[in-house]
């Protein structure tokens, strides 16, 4: 009988200590999620113009260094999401980057330069949807 408590005990702790790892998952996920969102919707308005101007690329630029920045932070204990987090933070450095030269190009009207800097960012830019979807699947998992 003490045998069973004890090994009833013991199964409690581990479930309780995987509830645990669970709910700090999901609080660091939310965390992530939620800075990730804030900066897109602020990026959204800087860069809603058809044709967004230098000084539009620039802002853009900033908001994407200050989310790296905002990543690199963040307290996230989780090691498959801390991956995820690390290479958000350094995609969005690059676009942040690569917008600067699409607005260095712009404002010096050369346009070899726009494009070989429109074909950087896009390409920097583009990779975000699959990162996204792996991090959305991470902590959509249980």
């Amino acid at each position: 009988m003490h045998n069973r408590f004890a090994l009833l005990a013991f199964f409690g702790i581990v479930a309780f200590l995987l509830a645990c790892g669970a709910v700090k998952k999901t609080q660091e996920c939310n965390a992530l999620i939620e800075k990730i969102n804030s900066a897109q919707q602020e990026a959204e308005k800087v860069t809603s113009s058809s044709e967004p101007s230098a000084a539009d690329m620039k802002k853009f630029a900033d908001l994407l260094d200050k989310l790296a920045t905002d990543i690199k932070g963040m307290d996230i204990s989780t090691e498959e999401l801390k991956g995820y987090a690390t290479e958000y933070g350094e995609m969005a450095s690059k676009t942040g980057s690569a917008a600067r030269k699409v607005a260095e190009a712009l404002e010096t009207k050369d346009l070899d330069k726009a494009n070989a800097a429109q074909k950087e960012f896009q390409g920097i830019s583009g990779k975000e949807d699959a990162l996204v979807d792996k991090i959305n699947t991470f902590c959509g998992a249980p």
